[in-house]
């Protein structure tokens, strides 16, 4: 398998051919891997995003206690910020679309963790990462606060992103850091007439005429991407 853009594999390079048998310590696999990583980026040596985020999601396995998970988010926190000191946001930002997904369900952690890779992701022109972790922080203010201005605010920063996303799809499909590439242009559609639905469903009592505007382009949209179910709800709601 290759690692980090090389031929072979960290632990396979260390001549320990007996290592997998021996009691793994989950903390010195991710300091070590850490340390590999830095110290390539310091050389200018390539890292290969894809397998990167394979032995970030290999290495997290071995963490499996709520003790663990908080040492192997310390740890992953600890790696991200050095990236982004590094001035490798890319990175970083898979380590935090990484982490997000190991804390699911822990609102607080999340929270603080997507609005630390939302900045990132500004920073270093990704769209795509600035979608994705607008819509994490749009569902957690979605039960904690739904109308709040904070939630409205990351919603319109979603649906900027989207905007991006849709008018430059061929263009960011060149250069996008993401593990799997971008999903069909289509997706990132559906995705921006959803957005701009909550938008409009959130701001119909506080400002009708651009809940309005909203309403009407997220419909146009789904009339040419051929969805029927958000159509009808959008209907109904513009027939009040």
């Amino acid at each position: 398998m290759q690692v980090l853009g090389v031929s072979n594999s960290y632990y396979s390079a260390q001549k320990q051919p007996n290592f997998m048998a021996k009691p793994i310590n989950p903390q010195k696999r991710l300091d070590d891997f850490s340390a590999i990583i830095l110290k390539r980026i310091k050389k200018d040596k390539g890292v290969d995003a894809g397998v990167f985020a394979d032995e970030l999601h290999n290495i997290s396995e071995h963490f499996s206690t709520p003790e663990q998970k908080t040492l192997l988010t310390k740890g992953a926190k600890r790696l991200a910020e050095n990236l982004v000191n590094m001035q490798n946001g890319n990175l970083a930002g898979i380590v935090y679309s990484f982490l997000i997904k190991v804390n699911k369900g822990n609102n607080k952690v999340v929270e603080e963790l997507a609005t630390n890779a939302l900045s990132i992701a500004k920073r270093v022109d990704d769209p795509i990462h600035v979608m994705a972790r607008a819509n994490d922080l749009k569902e957690i203010y979605k039960y904690t606060e739904p109308r709040s201005p904070r939630r409205i605010k990351i919603m319109y920063e979603e649906k900027r992103a989207l905007v991006r996303i849709v008018n430059d799809y061929d263009q960011l499909s060149q250069r996008t850091s993401t593990r799997r590439g971008l999903k069909p242009k289509e997706g990132y559609a559906e995705k921006l007439a959803a957005v701009k639905m909550e938008i409009g469903q959130a701001l119909f009592e506080k400002d009708n005429k651009l809940a309005r505007k909203e309403l009407e382009e997220a419909l146009e949209m789904y009339k040419i991407l051929g969805e029927g179910k958000n159509s009808e709800k959008i209907e109904k709601l513009l027939s009040k």
